[in-house]
């Protein structure tokens, strides 16, 4: 809980636009190779510099530290954790057994307690969640310590960049460590995603469709599809998807619809930014995502039973309310390029960008994201092309499969898929082209 509650603000911090590292996170674990002793973890992966990575990923886990932690942190901690046992819990009859056959394995190697998913549930919450604030504040205050310290720095070869000097590195450690630093001010969400929800619309026609499904046509003309199934006891599956994709647009348009999905994921749903959004989703399993392929635009997401009504909202909002955060997407290129251009040097990388090539005749389309494929992104013009791909959501079939009951999704149809506004403009048209696998030897 303390590692959940540091790596929340790590990954906070990372979506400001001076965080200094692409990924940071903390963890509790054995020392490598014995497990003779418990180490704690903090690590950085640098965007250029890697101690001014690690500067910023310390100072933050040295704050929580000295200073402690928030109700409302420890509050979303536990109900996140909360929503992860209560999901196993609800599918503990359809447990991979390489799960089960694994915590056998390490209560015999390593001792520990093979409780069950039941029993482990039961602990938590009759236990974990009665542990005050003042006993986490009290064990965390002890983690870091002026000795007993390891310092792993690795870094790749580049001309003109040396590794740091060890008195550099001990220097910049015992920095942080001497800084004073102010309590954390916690920020919580109150507000509802939906301001105000549409009157509801209505289901025009009901019909049995093929392999036990069920077909909904909406007022607004939204065909939905449900499909009731058993192999999850706590899983809704959704997809909605129409015919496109990449091969509707030109070519010149190649870089902003490879990352047409990161440019929907980072940009703010009604007045959240992605903080909020996660903040506002904590203690729910549910998720929603955009895609374009070769041939169709879609959406898949996916919910809890209880976490369905959460899911329409996403939905919901997707379709009306998605504004531009240029800030946010700046800073997600400005994480993610150095890890594209170390990976590009890779003989992975490398052998399945010339497999996509040949497989697809170098069409810019299906080309891999490459570092120079999101610089080129525009990200202004692939929010404009999201937009007009749903300005129209009856050109979309909405899915919805897994332990969904027919009679229960009927009003959040009307609530949230039925009250999709149409847009009275005709849909620009774009060239078709062909995505096609060369013939012959290549």
């Amino acid at each position: 809980i303390m590692a959940e509650m540091i790596n929340n603000r790590l990954y906070e911090h990372s979506q400001e636009a001076d965080c200094r590292y692409a990924n940071a996170g903390v963890y509790f674990t054995d020392m490598y190779p014995s497990k003779t002793k418990g180490i704690f973890n903090v690590a950085a992966i640098a965007k250029e510099d890697e101690m001014s990575a690690f500067e910023d990923a310390f100072a933050i886990v040295v704050r929580a530290c000295r200073t402690g932690f928030t109700q409302s942190e420890l509050d979303r901690a536990i109900a996140e954790l909360q929503a992860q046992y209560d999901k196993r819990f609800n599918e503990r009859n359809n447990t991979n057994t390489s799960v089960v056959a694994k915590e056998l394995i390490n209560a015999f190697k390593d001792r520990t307690p093979a409780m069950g998913i039941e029993a482990e549930r039961d602990f938590f919450n009759s236990i974990v969640t009665q542990i005050p604030l003042q006993a986490y504040n009290q064990a965390i205050s002890q983690v870091i310590t002026p000795n007993n310290q390891v310092l792993l720095i690795q870094q790749q070869k580049k001309d003109g960049k040396n590794l740091p000097e060890k008195d550099a590195a001990l220097a910049l450690v015992n920095d942080v460590l001497s800084r004073q630093y102010e309590a954390y001010a916690d920020e919580t969400i109150t507000d509802p995603l939906i301001e105000t929800l549409p009157a509801k619309g209505s289901i025009k026609e009901v019909k049995e469709g093929k392999f036990g499904t069920t077909e909904f046509l909406l007022s607004n003309g939204v065909k939905v599809i449900v499909k009731p199934t058993d192999y999850k006891e706590d899983e809704i599956l959704f997809q909605a998807f129409k015919y496109g994709g990449a091969a509707l647009y030109p070519v010149s348009e190649a870089n902003n619809v490879l990352l047409m999905g990161n440019a929907f994921q980072l940009s703010d749903m009604g007045n959240f930014n992605q903080k909020m959004i996660n903040r506002y989703l904590t203690g729910k399993t549910v998720g929603l995502g955009y895609g374009v392929g070769q041939f169709s635009n879609y959406f898949q997401g996916n919910s809890t039973v209880k976490d369905l009504p959460t899911l329409m909202e996403l939905i919901y909002t997707a379709f009306t309310n998605i504004n531009p955060n240029e800030e946010t997407y700046n800073n997600f290129v400005a994480r993610i390029i150095p890890q594209y251009e170390a990976a590009e040097k890779s003989p992975e990388f490398i052998f399945e960008q010339h497999k996509q090539n040949a497989t697809y005749g170098n069409n810019p389309l299906t080309q891999v994201v490459t570092a120079d494929v999101i610089r080129g992104a525009d990200y202004k013009r692939m929010l404009q092309l999201y937009k007009e791909s749903v300005a129209n959501p009856s050109d979309y079939t909405f899915l919805f499969t897994g332990n969904v009951d027919v009679e229960t999704i009927k009003p959040l149809l009307e609530q949230y898929i039925s009250t999709l506004p149409l847009s009275a403009e005709q849909p620009k048209s774009f060239s078709f082209t062909p995505i096609e696998n060369p013939e012959g030897q290549v």
